[in-house]
């Protein structure tokens, strides 16, 4: 399955928050119709909008969670800051209930502005169901949170998530290794692409998936005679699905020496 490893985070800049006095609780949230929820290729794919500055796409595979902060026109990205919590008291609140976005666990500063940026998390660190509070800064000058719970206390927002079941799965990746003669002894095309096939787990449909490289690409490099030799590791990513919506596996055939023959 894809691995998907965290952006780098560097230091943010102190953002500043008003702190309201009222004794308001989490119970008191109001509900604002800024979300948006589309299929795409058989995907769920939720946006919610930063005022009318820009929009954050919200998405899972599998494996991970997707974040993509895009500007709308006219804009662009300055700093964002990021919170990923199983609960809302888990977020690091501050007073009654208040969130401040220098306080929060992801913060980017684009010295060169931009007008898109990603996130990745592993969805196996994360409960079926949790919230995002996101606070991003365009244009050097103007900021606004996304979501469609409003927080009274400190003016806030944020947004609940819950993970939607992916229409792919390739399965783990996989390996075999086969002998020289028997790799040799292939007679065509499509028994090469049996036995990258055969790797895949149990269920999982063989036949609508793309092989990158190709299984032609395999048997040429295979049969390329520049090759200093044909032993070696033979590696294709297969993959379900497209665009933003699929789930590949890794699938490895090594080609290994014959086994010498007994004297005895």
């Amino acid at each position: 399955m894809k691995k998907c490893l965290l952006w780098c985070i560097i230091p943010f800049f102190a953002v500043g928050c008003s702190v309201d006095d009222e004794d308001l609780v989490n119970s008191e949230h109001s509900l604002m119709d800024l979300n948006a929820t589309f299929v795409s290729s058989g995907c769920v794919i939720t946006t919610f909008n930063y005022s009318t500055l820009g929009t954050i796409e919200v998405r899972n595979d599998r494996d991970s969670l997707y974040l993509t902060i895009t500007a709308n026109e006219g804009n662009s990205i300055s700093a964002t800051s990021l919170d990923i919590a199983n609960s809302f008291n888990a977020f690091p609140l501050v007073g009654k209930g208040n969130l401040q976005p220098n306080k929060m666990e992801y913060q980017l500063i684009f010295e060169a502005y931009v007008q898109e940026h990603s996130f990745s998390f592993p969805l196996d660190e994360l409960n079926d169901n949790f919230v995002i509070a996101s606070f991003t800064t365009f244009n050097g000058l103007e900021s606004a949170w996304a979501g469609d719970v409003a927080v009274k206390q400190g003016n806030w927002s944020y947004l609940n998530y819950q993970v939607k079941e992916h229409p792919f799965n390739a399965g783990p990746d996989a390996s075999r290794e086969m002998t020289l003669s028997e790799a040799k002894a292939l007679p065509s095309w499509d028994e090469v692409r049996k036995v990258y096939a055969g790797m895949l787990a149990s269920g999982v449909d063989r036949k609508s998936g793309t092989y990158s490289p190709s299984i032609w690409e395999i048997i040429n490099d295979f049969n390329n005679p520049e090759r200093e030799s044909q032993l070696g590791d033979y590696t294709t990513t297969y993959t379900l699905g497209t665009g933003d919506c699929k789930d590949s596996t890794v699938l490895t055939l090594t080609v290994v020496a014959d086994p010498e023959e007994s004297i005895y």
